[in-house]
């Protein structure tokens, strides 16, 4: 990860790797490494990273973050479907999740010491939603790759897979295991 480059989505991460050709994924991890030792100029919201003498990646990050992977941009003969802009995202340091992910009404200064009422049967009724048990399963999946990879195996496309699956976990309002089992 480097820190001279600005925080990129995780579901920007995620789409681009996903967008590789399995033959450009088996390079991933050789592009990062290269990426990482490439120069580095800031102008502004863009940054760019030169490649090679005449190919640069630029990440347009205003607002200081990469949100969309349009703002990865390459100039190589094979972008966009190139490794450079997967490589750049993945490189980049994974940025926050913004408030729009999900909501958090406990820093909420206006609820802060009230009890949300509870509907009356609400213990017997509270289950997960099917988007929630998707991504419970989707995170699920994510995480045992990389645990059977190990440290040494999980490269840039476990680490993007993980990061979709976490991404879509709190998009699905899913902050933690859900409030009861997911149906097999």
């Amino acid at each position: 990860m480097s820190p001279d480059l600005p925080p990129v989505d995780p579901s920007v991460t995620a789409a681009l790797v996903a967008a590789l050709s399995p033959r450009l994924r088996k390079r991933l991890d050789a592009g990062v490494a290269k990426l990482a030792d490439r120069p580095v100029v800031r102008d502004g919201d863009v940054v760019r990273i030169g490649v090679d003498d005449s190919t640069d990646v630029e990440l347009h990050a205003p607002g200081g973050t990469v949100t969309d992977a349009d703002a990865i941009r390459c100039g190589c003969l094979l972008a966009p479907g190139c490794v450079h802009r997967a490589a750049a995202a993945s490189a980049a340091p994974v940025a926050e999740p913004s408030a729009a992910a999900g909501p958090e009404k406990a820093d909420d200064p206006a609820t802060a010491g009230e009890a949300a009422p509870e509907p009356p049967g609400a213990v017997d009724t509270e289950r997960a939603t099917p988007e929630q048990c998707a991504a419970a399963r989707a995170l699920h999946t994510a995480a045992a790759a990389v645990l059977e990879a190990g440290t040494d195996g999980s490269g840039a496309v476990l680490q993007a897979e993980l990061l979709r699956a976490a991404h879509t976990a709190r998009l699905a309002g899913l902050p933690g295991p859900p409030p009861r089992p997911c149906p097999s």
